[in-house]
């Protein structure tokens, strides 16, 4: 199974290919601690085993991520190619902020203990804020959007 997290900007900012990354950390730290761990073969298990049923008393518990949440496509525009809500790179900007920070913090740890996956998040979340300052400079929106 391969999942990433991607920004996806409209329009295209030519200059914005050069920053590259694969969003596979985030997205494997992000639904990790939306599921509880970061072990998504057990968990992609566990759910197929409970035919989606599920307890939706975690659904508002904020996680280190929270900051990202307004800004991810829920309509499945990665698939079709048309997202339903396009927002202003400097939005973007704080909330990457506010989650570079979480990160960086002994919440960050707690949350992401591994070294390397969290260390990938804060590159994912780096390389997508200076995505953002490019998109900004050309009047360009963004959204954020999960690739399976």
């Amino acid at each position: 199974m391969g999942v990433s997290f991607r920004c996806v900007v409209n329009p295209k900012v030519p200059s914005v290919e050069v920053f590259v990354t694969d969003g596979e950390n985030l997205a494997m730290a992000y639904i990790g601690t939306l599921m509880g761990g970061l072990d998504l073969d057990g968990l992609m298990e566990e759910s197929l085993e409970t035919n989606g049923e599920e307890d939706d008393t975690e659904d508002d518990t904020p996680t280190i991520f929270s900051a990202l949440d307004t800004f991810i496509d829920k309509s499945g525009g990665q698939i079709t190619g048309i997202f339903q809500q396009w927002y202003p790179p400097a939005d973007g900007l704080a909330a990457i902020a506010d989650t570079l920070a979480k990160l960086r913090s002994t919440e960050g740890i707690a949350a992401v203990p591994d070294e390397e996956v969290r260390e990938g998040c804060i590159f994912d979340l780096e390389t997508y804020a200076k995505m953002l300052e490019r998109a900004q400079s050309h009047g360009s929106l963004f959204v954020f959007s999960f690739d399976v």
